[in-house]
């Protein structure tokens, strides 16, 4: 083989991996610039993380302490309801204890009013026949006044 084929094809393989080289510096470039790109993105995506956690952290504190006043209000409520329930069964025992009562005090005053009625009834009676004997008494005046004068 001749020197200068020799020398020829060693530049020309020379060249086509110097082309060859080129082409993966600039293909590396290029991955390189869209690594960066990638990068800046993760930095973004992982900055608007930060922030959602932040906010999902915040709003888990806001949910939490929705829950607990719901909690509370619902014990509230359950207390009312307990209490309500208690008044309500002391105002119907005073009720039912007013009925007995009112009951009883009808039966007393229809029983009073019974002897009063009876009581007057007697007296009444006993007056008649108070008036009627007086009267029989002054018919009787009268008949011995009228004789002795006569």
């Amino acid at each position: 083989m001749d020197p200068s084929n020799v020398l020829n094809f060693m530049m020309q393989q020379l060249q086509s991996k110097n082309t060859r080289i080129y082409e993966l510096i600039a293909q590396s470039d290029d991955l390189i610039e869209e690594l960066g790109a990638a990068e800046f993105a993760k930095r973004g995506l992982e900055t608007q993380n930060a922030e959602l956690t932040g906010q999902l952290e915040t709003m888990k504190m806001a949910m939490q302490e929705i829950v607990a006043e719901r909690d509370s209000y619902k014990e509230n409520a359950e207390k009312i309801r307990e209490q309500h329930a208690v008044e309500l069964n002391d105002q119907d025992r005073m009720i039912q204890t007013l009925m007995i009562q009112l009951g009883a005090s009808e039966e007393e005053s229809a029983r009073k009013e019974e002897e009063l009625q009876e009581h007057h009834a007697k007296e009444s009676s006993d007056k008649s026949q108070l008036i009627y004997n007086l009267n029989i008494r002054l018919c009787q005046e009268e008949q011995q006044y009228t004789e002795k004068i006569t």
